[in-house]
């Protein structure tokens, strides 16, 4: 047995520094048949489903989970929290949800125990309010892990926020996650609640914050030697670049990533890095090399099963075709796309495609349904909190009402334009906006 426990405790170590393939090498070698105690099974079943998850092989996870009866302990709970997280990945939402709810009243629970709360059902804040108060020298394990498992939850859950365009949700997840992180000195999850906090300020149009966010990020990667975190604030970085207009430090900073990923064997993410170098080519106009990337892109995502990759893909294939002026395509492919998003509960997405259904409708000269469209993407990134998508929205509906002769409603919709855009930090959009804006306003007088 202590051979055993040496080897799990090597691989611990292995997939913390995220060498994954090297990790699995070790796990091959041990029999679990040979495990005779119930913890190092249970160790040794945890560290099974970090690889398959590590390598973004998550219905690897819930197949091997099936030959799993024991949940019990500290390996045991954390076993089914991988389990969450890959059920939301694979948009099994209502097994999702389900276990999401379970899984955090009893870890609330047991948390209110530890830390011996007497409210029925205390908030995430109570509990670490409590925590905090108790003397460095009496806090036990036991308190510091069930904290940590509602952290974990946390992070699941604002993931889901995040994907699904609720970013004010997201927001106060993860600064709860941040608060949660700080108080139990776990550099990982800060990184990730960092990361993702960028993310968020980012689609906010909050730049100063993202960007402040990502450098806190990926210096807590680099201390701990996390490559997966560190290629992670690089591609999210890069997002940040090209938002900003610096297309370069963009493309950059998005090599460097895919060139880590493609190092530690993770499709998923290389699949985003691919869109991401895409998206800069398609807003340079060089729409052939465009292509290519979302091509890519679209062949990881359907490989590994990520939904939300494929309609990221399908969505900004649409574009091309519209921009090559293939409307009848690009038309079907929106419409193909928006069944999938209404599917996954991609908010973002949905109003992202109205918009491009509105560009669509507009050039078949349709514009009270371009005007329809365009008010519910208006309506939609508003919600949202997506300045920049807001903004696309109403400098759309403005050129729509140029081509109504409505040079007041026009002025209306660029003037709304340009706030968004100035809100979301949009350089180029705000030139783009300023110019439309100064030529409408020289036809008026």
């Amino acid at each position: 047995m202590e051979k055993i426990a040496i080897i799990l405790s090597i691989v611990d170590s292995q997939l913390y520094l995220s060498e994954v393939e090297v990790a699995k090498e070790n796990l091959e070698t041990i029999e679990p048949k040979e495990i005779s105690h119930p913890e190092l099974l249970k160790k040794y079943h945890f560290l099974r489903c970090r690889v398959y998850y590590l390598s973004g092989d998550y219905e690897g996870v819930l197949k091997y989970l099936k030959n799993v009866t024991d949940f019990e302990g500290k390996y045991g709970e954390q076993i089914r929290v991988y389990q969450l997280d890959c059920l939301y990945r694979l948009f099994l939402i209502e097994d999702f949800s389900a276990l999401l709810k379970d899984l955090k009243q009893e870890f609330v629970q047991q948390a209110a125990n530890t830390l011996n709360v007497k409210s029925q059902k205390p908030s995430i804040s109570t509990l670490l309010s409590r925590f905090q108060k108790i003397p460095e020298d009496e806090i036990t394990e036991e308190q510091k892990h069930y904290l940590y498992l509602l952290l974990k939850l946390e992070s699941i859950e604002a993931n889901h926020f995040i994907n699904t365009g609720y970013y004010q949700k997201a927001l106060k997840s993860l600064l709860s996650q941040y608060e949660l992180a700080k108080a139990l000195k776990d550099d990982l999850s800060l990184r990730i609640a960092s990361n993702r906090l960028g993310v968020v300020y980012t689609r906010m149009g909050n730049l100063d914050s993202a960007y402040k966010a990502y450098v806190e990020a990926i210096s807590i990667a680099d201390k701990i030697s996390d490559r997966f975190g560190f290629a992670k604030v690089l591609s999210d970085m890069a997002t940040l670049h090209r938002r900003m207009g610096q297309h370069q430090e963009a493309l950059d900073h998005f090599h460097r990533s895919l060139k880590i990923f493609e190092s530690l064997g993770n499709l998923v993410f290389q699949g985003v890095v691919l869109h991401g170098i895409g998206e800069v080519y398609l807003q340079e106009g060089r729409d052939t090399e465009a292509l290519k990337y979302f091509r890519k892109a679209l062949k990881i995502a359907r490989q590994s099963k990520d939904l939300f990759g494929i309609s990221f893909e399908q969505d900004s294939i649409g574009d091309i075709l519209f921009n090559s002026g293939k409307i009848a395509d690009a038309k079907t492919q929106y419409l193909k796309n928006l069944k999938l998003q209404q599917k996954i509960g991609d908010n973002e997405g949905i109003a992202h495609t109205y918009g491009n259904l509105g560009n669509v409708a507009r050039m078949e000269k349709n514009l009270p349904l371009a005007i329809e469209y365009y008010t519910k993407n208006i309506k939609m990134t508003g919600e949202i909190g997506d300045k920049d998508g807001q903004g696309k929205g109403f400098y759309n509906l403005a050129l729509v009402y140029e081509d109504l002769q409505d040079k007041e409603k026009a002025i209306q919709s660029l003037h709304k334009a340009l706030k968004c855009f100035t809100q979301a930090g949009s350089v180029k959009l705000i030139e783009l906006t300023k110019q439309r804006l100064q030529e409408n306003l020289q036809q008026n007088e």
